[in-house]
């Protein structure tokens, strides 16, 4: 959504049919509502969805893109084999390849939810399997939610489509409440070395609380679903991260005008100015931006954020 002052959604998407760019987002993890960062330039791009458990699959997840799959496979790491049990939950959202630590999730409100309803075997994939299927040779967003497994799914891509990533949102716990899960730090560790860097993260919360104490003390069943549960006090549980690769990653690698475009698409529509109005500063240096339709496309990202902050800037003192 666009806000007063900022850049509307239909300008991205025709800056993105200017400049020859079309972005591919990745959901590995897709049931749900459509993700709400990526309006704005859906319909200029391509959709790749995965989720093995369909239950809570949003049968209009590719509505609105110009091209869109959705693979009812798990999506794992570069030994996938396959074939893998897969834990089916009670509450859709936690159904994952690894399997619940039940003595790590009993002292939360949400032990109940992590319940293992029954395990099946699924078909499993890699990310660089499934991209050289579709014929895709890059992605561009690549949004995780594994429930443990976050880290594999990236070290799943090929090398160069690993080094070509633009965005990558991960939702990694800090306590490991399944057997085996990659946490927060260790895929902050693995990314920050690879040359990306923290852009936005968010803490999910929850009560440290057992809803056999809650029933003792007030006669209820408390579900972590219901509103009550903020009044037991919110802990920080897991985290919604992103993370975008440097400008040195970028002239490192000889990221072509459409990688900055595409990246300053991307900026725009989380908000980050700053970071924006470095990639339109870089894109009038990099190789080729001499070329006339680079030069103006590269001008216009520039500009549009000189204007924008000059917009908000003027705002506030209104305010």
């Amino acid at each position: 959504m666009s806000t007063p002052n900022s850049i509307r959604e239909d300008v991205l998407g025709d800056f993105l049919l200017r400049a020859d760019a079309q972005p591919v987002l990745v959901d590995v993890g897709a049931s749900g509502a459509a993700y709400g960062a990526w309006s704005g330039f859906a319909h200029r791009s391509v959709f790749v969805g995965f989720d093995p458990d369909q239950r809570e699959m949003n049968p209009d997840a590719g509505k609105g893109y110009a091209a869109y799959h959705i693979i009812p496979k798990i999506v794992d790491g570069p030994n996938t084999t396959g074939r893998a049990p897969f834990y089916l939950t009670e509450y859709p959202y936690c159904s994952s390849l690894l399997e619940p630590d039940h003595v790590a999730l009993a002292p939360y409100i949400f032990a109940d939810l992590f319940k293992v309803e029954r395990e099946v075997e699924l078909e499993t994939t890699t990310l660089a399997a499934a991209m050289d299927a579709l014929n895709l040779p890059a992605i561009d967003w690549l949004k995780i939610d594994t429930q443990g497994r976050d880290l594999s799914v990236i070290m799943g891509l090929d090398e160069k489509r690993r080094d070509r990533l633009l965005c990558i949102d991960v939702e990694p716990g800090f306590s490991p409440f399944y057997k085996d899960e990659e946490s927060f730090c260790q895929i902050h560790a693995a990314l920050t070395a690879r040359g990306f860097w923290l852009a936005h993260l968010k803490c999910q919360h929850y009560p440290r609380v057992r809803a056999t104490t809650v029933k003792a003390a007030f006669g209820i069943d408390l579900k972590a679903t219901d509103p009550a549960v903020r009044l037991f006090g919110p802990s920080p549980t897991a985290a919604e991260a992103r993370y975008l690769p440097s400008l040195e990653h970028l002239r490192r690698r000889n990221a072509p005008f459409r990688d900055y475009a595409i990246s300053w698409t991307f900026a725009v529509s989380t908000g980050l100015w700053g970071h924006a109005l470095e990639l339109a500063a870089a894109a009038k240096t990099i190789p080729g931006a001499d070329e006339p339709r680079v030069k103006i496309l590269a001008q216009f990202m520039f500009d549009s954020i000189r204007q924008t902050v000059s917009g908000l800037a003027g705002s506030g003192a209104r305010a």
